[in-house]
């Protein structure tokens, strides 16, 4: 036992010894932390911004529950700017999404993958569909067992709206997306 103890010491030393004497890393000067930031695109709003187009009410009676924004990144590595606000109630929740890839809209990895997958189903189990809302290219997703599912619309080539739901019917979240107004919220933004 006094041998293990031994030997961890002398090996905690070292590592204390080697780690002291190593020389830090010099830290990325501020301008090129801002050169770095300059691969996201310069036209996107920021995420604060894209909250005003998000419904202040649930537009289903639920109260709020949450809201946040935030810029994820692309698989690329180029951050988007997003906005999302959840009303709760029981089980029963809405969130509603907005996300804006400035320029770089045919690259957003979101709908990339939809939008030109031609899907209209509607079975027992599931509700999937690409079709058109107001005239912008939406798509529809649904389970009927969980009753759980999203509403994606692109009202133009730059934003992404999503309505998820989950416990709620299908219907439910068609009605919201009619009430929050798509248009009219994405307009407050220019």
């Amino acid at each position: 036992m006094k041998r293990i103890n031994v030997v961890l010491v002398a090996c905690l030393s070292l590592m204390l010894w080697w780690g002291c004497g190593s020389e830090p890393k010099p830290e990325i000067p501020v301008e090129n932390k801002k050169v770095e930031a300059k691969n996201a695109p310069a036209d996107r709003f920021a995420p604060e911004e894209l909250r005003a187009a998000l419904p202040d009410d649930a537009l289903l009676g639920l109260p709020r529950l949450s809201s946040s924004v935030g810029t994820p990144k692309m698989k690329d590595g180029v951050e988007i700017s997003m906005a999302r606000r959840v009303f709760r109630e029981g089980k029963k929740e809405v969130s509603f999404e907005i996300y804006d890839s400035g320029t770089l809209s045919s690259m957003m990895d979101s709908y990339v993958g939809w939008l030109n997958k031609p899907v209209d189903m509607n079975d027992k189990k599931w509700i999937e569909k690409r079709g058109t809302y107001d005239g912008f290219p939406s798509y529809e997703k649904y389970n009927k067992k969980t009753r759980s599912g999203e509403l994606h619309v692109l009202p133009n080539e730059r934003f992404e709206i999503i309505i998820r739901g989950k416990n709620v019917e299908f219907e439910e979240l068609r009605d919201a997306l009619k009430k929050w107004n798509v248009s009219k919220s994405i307009s407050k933004l220019k």
